[in-house]
C-alpha cells in the first residue's frame, strides 16, 4: 500500500551496435527512490561484445525490491565472445557489484560451448571470484540438450570457491506468452541435495 514506480526505456539501433537507457522512480508514503540502467551491445558474425552499467538508489522500491532488502546499489558488466567455428564459442566477461555499506564484489569468467550433436551442447566455465566471503575459483561443465522446440534438459557439475562439488539435473519448459502451460523440475545433489518441483 502506498507504493507507485514507473519509469520510462529507449532503445536505439546505432551503425555499430545498440544502445537501451531505462531510469525509474518510486514513491512510498515516506520517500522518493531513484535507479538507472544503460547498456551497450554488438552482436556480429566474427566477435560481440557489450557492457552494462546500473545503479540502483538506497530507497528505490518495487513490488519485488521491498525497502530493507539487500540490493546492490551499483553494477558494471562487460563481455567479449568469438565463434571458433563448427557452433562453438569463447566468452569473456568481468563483472563488479558494490552494495550497501560499500560492500564490493567481482567475477571474472572464461566460458567455452561446443555443439556436440544438432540439438546439444556442451558448456564449460572457469571463473575468479572475490567477495567478503572469500575469494578463490570455480568450475563448472554442463550438458544442454533441446527435446522439441520448446523442452530443455541440462546436466551439470560445479566446483566452488569453498571446494564443494554439486551434481544438477534440471528438465524445464518455458511458459508461453499466451496461454498453456510450463514446468521445471530441478534435482541437485552433492553437498547440498534437494530434489524442486515448479
Amino acid at each position: 500500500g502506498g507504493l507507485m514506480s514507473a519509469g520510462p526505456s529507449f532503445n536505439m539501433r546505432l551503425p555499430v551496435g545498440e544502445v537501451e537507457l531505462a531510469a525509474g522512480v518510486s514513491r512510498t508514503q515516506r520517500q522518493w527512490g531513484t535507479a538507472g540502467h544503460l547498456s551497450y551491445m554488438y552482436v556480429g558474425r566474427y566477435v560481440s561484445f557489450g557492457g552494462l552499467m546500473t545503479h540502483i538508489g538506497r530507497q528505490y522500491t518495487t513490488i519485488s525490491l521491498p525497502l530493507g532488502q539487500q540490493r546492490p546499489a551499483q553494477s558494471l558488466s562487460v563481455f567479449g565472445s568469438i565463434p571458433t567455428g563448427r557452433g562453438s564459442t569463447i566468452t569473456l566477461q568481468h563483472s563488479e557489484t558494490s552494495g550497501d555499506a560499500a560492500v564490493r564484489e567481482s567475477r571474472t569468467s572464461l566460458l567455452g560451448s561446443v555443439r556436440v550433436a544438432r540439438n546439444a551442447e556442451l558448456v564449460g566455465n572457469v571463473a575468479r571470484s572475490r567477495s567478503p566471503g572469500g575469494r578463490g575459483f570455480e568450475m563448472s561443465v554442463g550438458l544442454t540438450m533441446m527435446f522439441g522446440p520448446k523442452t530443455v534438459a541440462s546436466v551439470s557439475a560445479l566446483r566452488t570457491i569453498d571446494r564443494s562439488t554439486n551434481a544438477v539435473v534440471d528438465v524445464q519448459r518455458p511458459l508461453p506468452l499466451g496461454t498453456g502451460f510450463g514446468y521445471q523440475m530441478r534435482g541437485e545433489t552433492g553437498d547440498r541435495t534437494s530434489a524442486v518441483p515448479v
